[in-house]
């Protein structure tokens, strides 16, 4: 059986697996300054971090429309036997309803579609894809498939330290007082994906420290590290990034890391010179 798979841009795909694997990246295109922009297509990640810091509006994401996903559908069809989408986290975006909503009139015309909500955004759904991909092309079944991206999307949670809080705070997702104490007292919330939502886990007062956080956090939650893949993601990470890759090396000391640039989807919400992480965790 051939296997297709279809994701959204909040997965950070990079372009050259989108292309290696024939992932299908449906774009969720964020509207900034009333101008609405396709993610890959019309603007790229570093313009996109331009527009966010000179722009005084909040920017916005908006869910693909039915038929964008459809569309999408059927293209994938006309190559693969069977076709799965894993989508961005339903309970961030109603991006899984459509994805539904748009397979049900195909499935009752036979074809073999299954649409699995993330539960997790960016890395945490890119990575799980590329590597089912890589299973497919292995020879593993559509049922394995699944079942690997079921449990790697549960067990396994990208962790995110929000340089400033400005942009959560223009978001309505965290008071504007909380945010002068923040910035006064140099505190760095460290965040989470759980039960689908972006969650505080952790504060950390001062950069290196909250850096230092990060990766004890992957030494506790970890499953044999020094054998795996560790993804760092980031927008404009700079010195931080720099710092966070030197940490892991000298304290994890991974097969690789892996750099991974965050799009306009995850960067609406978390602001410019966010950095994250992303590690296979234990069961």
């Amino acid at each position: 059986m051939k296997i297709g798979f279809i994701a959204d841009s909040a997965a950070d795909i990079r372009e050259e697996w989108q292309k290696k694997y024939d992932i299908k990246v449906i774009p969720l295109c964020p509207t900034i300054d009333d101008v609405t922009y396709t993610p890959g297509v019309d603007i790229t990640n570093e313009e996109y971090y331009d527009l966010i810091l000179n722009s005084e509006d909040f920017p916005t994401t908006s869910q693909p429309p039915a038929e964008v996903v459809a569309n999408a559908y059927r293209e994938m069809l006309e190559k693969y036997d069977a076709v799965i989408y894993v989508t961005i986290s339903g309970a961030a975006s109603e991006t899984n309803n459509v994805a539904n909503m748009a397979a049900k009139e195909l499935i009752a015309e036979g074809k073999d579609l299954t649409v699995i909500d993330s539960e997790q955004l960016c890395v945490g759904i890119g990575v799980p894809v590329v590597n089912a991909a890589r299973m497919r092309d292995a020879g593993a079944s559509k049922e394995e498939i699944i079942e690997y991206l079921m449990t790697a999307t549960r067990r396994d949670t990208p962790y995110f330290l929000v340089d400033d809080l400005t942009q959560l705070k223009r978001g309505g997702r965290i008071k504007g007082s909380k945010v002068v104490i923040a910035n006064l007292l140099d505190i760095k919330p460290i965040l989470w994906v759980n039960e689908g939502l972006t969650q505080v886990m952790d504060k950390v007062r001062g950069s290196k420290k909250s850096l230092v956080k990060l990766v004890e956090i992957m030494e506790e939650k970890g499953d044999n590290l020094k054998d795996k893949d560790i993804y760092v993601a980031h927008a404009r990470g700079g010195e931080k990034l720099d710092l966070l890759v030197k940490l892991i090396e000298e304290r994890i000391g991974p097969k690789s890391i892996q750099i991974e640039s965050i799009g306009p989807t995850i960067v609406t919400h978390s602001g410019v010179g966010v950095v994250c992480i992303y590690f296979e965790h234990k069961a």
